[in-house]
């Protein structure tokens, strides 16, 4: 059995017990908010800026910006917040989040540490290349902060949010996504894992192909206590699909699962069977 943490990082319980085995080392979760946390020894401390390094840009920006910007449209609209309302989006990639923003009458920038170029050059000007801490050294203020699919690949989630913290507004909301322990996908993953011995499924969820891979996967209750933990005030919690069912087939290669996801994307969609795999969470000081 691999050496124990010395407690949850997230809500600091000392009962924690090792779940499966990865190839980036032993994927732990703790018995009291029920979050998963992977202690990775080969994580390089320029992780963050090498997620492009590995993924087929075109099939990947072909699948997630349309399916993204519908779902950053629905949410950040609901948040009805005022017309020049400052808008700061951490790990922007290719700026579809600061392209919505705009669109919804926001003053949206963005930072992003990897080396994506927004896809709309009108945006362009609106993403810079700066790492979290350096970017929040430099101070300033925002009624929104968005953080989508991101807080999952930063091993010090507690320390990104008390940065963020110190970046809100007074009013000012945190919007965070991340995907969700609690989500049947995942809990298939688990199975898949202990009963047959099959890590496929866990290893793409967990990004462990990728360098930036994912040091968490949290549930509703371990997200709520790193927001409280962080002196920030929980606003909401809930779930949306996490996947495009429709048109995920276009980021296979591969002819056989290609074909497969492609016969059954549509029923997948229509059954909603994944619809509770993201987990978004509002905050605010």
């Amino acid at each position: 059995m691999p050496a124990s943490p010395s407690g949850c990082p997230i809500c600091g319980c000392p009962e924690t017990r090792p779940s499966f085995p990865s190839v980036r080392g032993a994927v732990w979760r703790c018995r009291k908010c029920g979050v998963f946390f992977v202690v990775d020894a080969v994580a390089k401390p320029d992780q963050a800026a090498l997620f492009y390094s590995t993924i087929d840009e075109a099939r990947y920006v072909a699948y997630f910006e349309p399916f993204r910007k519908g779902q950053y449209r629905r949410v950040v609209g609901a948040l009805k917040l005022r017309p020049g309302a400052r808008h700061l989006d951490v790990g922007a990639s290719y700026g579809w989040m600061v392209e919505v923003g705009q669109e919804l009458g926001l003053d949206s920038t963005g930072i992003e540490p990897g080396e994506a170029v927004p896809t709309a050059e009108a945006v362009r000007h609106r993403v810079r290349r700066a790492s979290l801490e350096d970017f929040a050294a430099e101070g300033g203020r925002f009624d929104l902060i968005t953080l989508w699919h991101v807080l999952e690949h930063l091993p010090e989630p507690r320390r990104a949010l008390e940065l963020l913290r110190e970046l809100l507004a007074a009013g000012g909301r945190l919007l965070i996504a991340v995907p969700n322990a609690e989500g049947r996908l995942y809990r298939a993953g688990i199975l898949l894992e202990r009963a047959l011995r099959r890590p496929e499924l866990m290893n793409e969820l967990w990004y462990f192909h990728n360098p930036n891979m994912h040091f968490y996967y949290y549930t509703p209750r371990a997200l709520a206590e790193l927001v409280r933990r962080s002196d920030l005030g929980l606003r909401e919690q809930a779930t949306l699909e996490a996947f495009d069912w429709r048109t995920i087939h276009g980021r296979v290669s591969s002819p056989v699962p290609r074909l497969l996801l492609r016969a059954i994307g549509p029923w997948l969609a229509w059954s909603r069977l994944t619809g509770r795999e993201n987990l978004i969470t509002v905050a605010g000081r």
